[in-house]
Parts: C-alpha cells; sequence; structure tokens
C-alpha cells in the first residue's frame, strides 16, 4: 500500500472525494491580493450578499443539480436533457474562447483539479504564498465557483509557461460540493472511456 492510499485510507468517504484529481479543460481568472486583501475578501465571501449570482447561475446550477438526480431514477432523460444543456452552452459560447473581465483575463486553461487545489500554465511565474482570488468556470456545464488560493508552488513548464500550483481555501459549501460532482462525474466518464477501448482492444 502506498503513503497515498494509507492517507486515504484513514479518512471519511466525504473527504476521500476530496482527493480526487483530473486533467480538464476549464475557465481559469485570477485576482493577486495581498494578504491583507486576502483576509479581507474572504471576509466578505462569508457574507450572504457577496457576488450574488445573477438568474442565469441560479437556473443553471438547479437545472445540473436536477439532473443529477435524475441520472439515478432514468439515466436516458438525464443524459438528454444533459446533452440540450451542453448544446445551449456550446451555442452561448461558440465565439468566446476568451472574457475580458475587470482586473483578469478569464482563459480556458488545461487543468490539473481537485475540490483541494488546482495547477495550470501561465505566462507568468508567481510567488510562493502569493494568495490569489481564482473564478473557475466548469465546462461544459458552465458553472462558475469562486474560491481563493494560496500558490504552493511554481516552475518551468515545458512550452517555456510556468506551471503554477494553487491550494484553495475559502470556498464556499456549495461551490465545493459543485466542483466535487464535476470531478467525479468527469472521472466516471474517462473510466468509462478506458474499460470501451480495452473491449475494443480484446
Amino acid at each position: 500500500m502506498t503513503m497515498t492510499e494509507k492517507v486515504l485510507d484513514n479518512v471519511s468517504d466525504k473527504e476521500r472525494r476530496r482527493y480526487f484529481r483530473i486533467e480538464d479543460l476549464m475557465a481559469v481568472s485570477y485576482e493577486k491580493l495581498t494578504a491583507a486583501e486576502a483576509r479581507v475578501r474572504e471576509q466578505q465571501m462569508r457574507s450572504a450578499d457577496y457576488l450574488a449570482p445573477n438568474q442565469l447561475q441560479v437556473v443553471e446550477r438547479q437545472l445540473q443539480l436536477l439532473i443529477d438526480k435524475l441520472r439515478v431514477q432514468n439515466p436516458d432523460v438525464a443524459g438528454a436533457i444533459d446533452l440540450l444543456n451542453q448544446k445551449f452552452t456550446l451555442l452561448k459560447d461558440r465565439h468566446v474562447d476568451q472574457l475580458v473581465v475587470p482586473g483578469n483575463v478569464h482563459l480556458r486553461r488545461q487543468v490539473n483539479i481537485s475540490a483541494c487545489g488546482v495547477s495550470f500554465e501561465d505566462a507568468q511565474c508567481q510567488d510562493i504564498g502569493q494568495h490569489l482570488q481564482l473564478d473557475i468556470t466548469l465546462l461544459p456545464s458552465d458553472l462558475k465557483v469562486t474560491t481563493l488560493g494560496v500558490v504552493i508552488g511554481c516552475h518551468r513548464a515545458a512550452n517555456d509557461e510556468w506551471t503554477v500550483r494553487v491550494e484553495f481555501y475559502g470556498m464556499s459549501p456549495q461551490d465545493e460540493e459543485l466542483t466535487v460532482q464535476h470531478i467525479v462525474k468527469r472521472q466516471g466518464r474517462l473510466l468509462a472511456a478506458r474499460r470501451e477501448n480495452r473491449e475494443d482492444l480484446s
């Protein structure tokens, strides 16, 4: 048994889900904060009225939660609704590869993500201990999560960019659950695809 397996063997199922890690394409933007700004931002994010989601965001979240529940009772119907939702999202984003937002650029990036943190490639190296506010759009559902994070690593990538590793903190329970659900579903699809490939080769 590896050290990681020993650690995971001693945590609850809920905590174990936080360790799931996948490679995925997501839209990620960040804003650099000082330690003092991060403390203020964390207090603001804990207030009920901070960055209240717009009506479309509320509908999207409710729809995704209903699809997840329906998937257990009737997978075919849930799959059809999910495909329609993805179709509308693709049409909406068809001509949008990046969105400019105040203070940063929302870029689609290949990331390595768990509910505990994320790593992504960036043109700039960030100092260890740098605080960030990250806005992450889960694709193709287009659900958005916001979290604070602290840089725990930065090294040169193969393409002369930098791989930035960030540990999350201050994420709301709702956003954490959305992130976990996305990761688990994505991991399930990847495992199913691998099984199909093995069956095709046999």
